[in-house]
């Protein structure tokens, strides 16, 4: 796994991507985004690289004017 200090909160990785943190965790159930569990109550936490790597992809998708939600 990641150094910790690469692992951010849903919270933060939610408000990166500009999605709530339900979607975000929609997402990771899902499968579509990765996601780790830590501590005894196992909080999701996501790799920065991940979620930055998304927002670019989520960003040439609006550029590319698929039209599409």
């Amino acid at each position: 796994m990641a150094p910790d200090s690469d692992l951010i909160r849903a919270g933060e990785a939610a408000r990166i991507l500009g999605v709530s943190r339900v979607t975000l965790y929609r997402w990771a159930t899902e499968g579509n985004i990765r996601h780790f569990e830590v501590g005894p109550h196992k909080e999701r936490r996501f790799l920065r690289s991940d979620i930055l790597a998304l927002l670019r992809e989520r960003e040439a998708k609006e550029e590319g004017g698929s039209g599409e939600e």
